[in-house]
């Protein structure tokens, strides 16, 4: 039971990247990816190393793009002090991650992200400072 409790389910827009795929948030360092068959059996298929703390993951419309916050009070070397950070990942085609970019949140530990429907604006919310940036 201690994995189930050690990582979050965030993937809540499965359907727009694949029926079969999962990705969870974790407060390691480690994006999971993991298989979902039709009779709802899960099996693990892979991780990405991420950089901080990747507790809640966002995807673009599109699907290629995946968003993870780092839910730190100050994320070293980003150009915000007493900012968490939020990574971009291109999905590739086997639905690995690929690290794109690393940005401050503009505030102490942001806990969700959303993409808006046009693809073009990402919302991010600060639990600590209470906060939200958009980029």
């Amino acid at each position: 039971m201690k994995s189930a409790t050690y990582f979050a389910l965030v993937a809540t827009q499965l359907s727009v990247i694949a029926a079969t795929t999962l990705y969870v948030g974790s407060y390691s360092s480690k994006i999971v990816r993991i298989s979902l068959n039709a009779a709802g059996e899960m099996k693990y298929i892979g991780d990405t190393t991420s950089e901080v703390n990747p507790s809640w993951l966002a995807l673009n419309p599109s699907g290629d793009l995946l968003f993870a916050v780092s839910e730190v009070g100050d994320y070293p070397n980003l150009e915000y002090p007493n900012s968490g950070g939020i990574s971009s990942y291109t999905v590739r085609g086997d639905n690995s991650l690929h690290l794109l970019n690393t940005v401050a949140s503009g505030g102490a530990a942001p806990a969700h992200a959303i993409m808006d429907t046009s693809g073009h604006c990402l919302y991010i919310s600060n639990y600590c400072s209470g906060t939200v940036r958009w980029l």
